[in-house]
């Protein structure tokens, strides 16, 4: 058996979908996981790989790394001398499971599992997500044996980079398209698996409105759910019963969200608008501002080209324009739809095409 060494951040879905593949031939036990134990510096937040991996039988290692940070805070100098440690531990990781090859989906905390990984001669694939180029994928391009691509746009950062798609869970592709258009529509708002302050705050601005109308489901990361929790409490009885909120969703459970789900509103990261325009549902994308490349801009512009999704920069923010935007997106819902059915998905068979090229390098060996 192929002992296949998985590492990166922000990539439960895209990870899991992958390791759901490999269990058809692999083993649990020759599959490992390492990434960051929290999903936030100095939270107490936990990252969702290190919920759900370890339900799989995956064994999960949290690596010791730091990273170069956007803005100054009080977590900078402590993340960056953490930096140097995260080579050493993943020296010492990578000699402790003697992996036969390594997928990395970018991160802080997969850079140096890639460069060690490198050094020992340990094949490395990469796979990036996004519409653009991660800066952790960037660097450890140098040291890949192979590059996959979720998105030919990439190819413009990775000129020999394979376009494989973005990996989806089997249960997001068997998600019947949508036709018919529900009497009521159900608004699923999400900021990814951290959640949004920003958009909760704004939706809750008008949840009053939206309740009136649709049915609302609420992902609000960890962080931000005490507040929406306070804000649903004081509405009535059944403007309750219209409006469902989670902190986190378990990924075994994000397909009856999709089948529920008539409309999007969400941050643009890769697995999102991936999921968007798998299961072919209208959208609405805020896209992070500050992201490294602009990515979720570009991943947005992706969806919204396809005919899938409309944009909203975050800067535009505010209730009266989402309130706008939801308005047009009920009004076309159907001609919406409609545009992309024909679109030929690659993401459906990505997280096969992915296991063929790492377990590529074990046949080799």
């Amino acid at each position: 058996m192929t002992r296949i060494l998985l590492t990166g951040g922000h990539a439960a879905t895209t990870a899991l979908s992958v390791i759901r593949e490999l269990k058809k031939t692999q083993k649990a036990e020759n599959i490992f996981w390492v990434g960051a134990k929290r999903a936030i510096e100095g939270s107490n937040v936990s990252t969702l790989e290190s919920k759900i991996f370890p339900r799989e039988g995956i064994k999960c290692y949290e690596i010791i790394s730091g990273r170069i940070q956007r803005r100054f805070t009080r977590y900078t100098i402590i993340s960056l001398l953490r930096i140097p440690i995260g080579f050493v531990h993943a020296l010492f990781i990578l000699l402790n499971i003697k992996p036969d090859v390594i997928l990395s989906f970018g991160g802080y905390a997969a850079f140096p599992v890639v460069v060690m990984g490198f050094f020992l001669r340990i094949p490395v694939v990469i796979h990036e997500q996004t519409i653009a180029a991660g800066r952790a994928n960037l660097f450890s391009a140098k040291f890949a044996s192979k590059i996959t691509l979720a998105r030919k746009e990439s190819k413009k950062y990775f000129p020999n980079g394979i376009v494989v798609g973005n990996p989806l869970l089997p249960s997001l592709c068997k998600i019947a398209p949508k036709k018919d258009k529900p009497k009521r529509l159900t608004i699923y708002i999400t900021g990814g698996s951290r959640g949004s302050i920003p958009l909760n705050q704004t939706v809750l601005k008008v949840i009053d409105k939206l309740l009136r109308k649709y049915n609302v489901i609420h992902q609000t990361g960890e962080l931000g759910y005490d507040e929406v929790l306070s804000a649903r409490n004081k509405l009535s009885f059944r403007e309750r019963n219209a409006y469902q909120i989670y902190a986190t969703i378990d990924p075994n459970s994000i397909h009856e969200i999709w089948q529920k789900a008539s409309i999007v509103i969400a941050r643009s990261g890769a697995n999102t608008v991936a999921e968007a325009i798998a299961t072919k549902t209208p959208s609405i994308f805020v896209p992070l501002s500050n992201t490294y490349n602009d990515e979720q801009t570009k991943n947005a512009i992706f969806a919204q080209d396809l005919g899938i999704a409309l944009v909203l920069p975050e800067k535009d923010l505010n209730p009266e324009n989402l309130l706008n935007l939801i308005e047009k997106v009920d009004w076309n819902w159907s001609k919406m739809i409609s545009k992309i059915s024909s679109y030929k998905n690659k993401d459906l068979k990505a997280a096969s095409r992915i296991c063929e090229i790492i377990l590529g390098f074990s046949s080799q060996g």
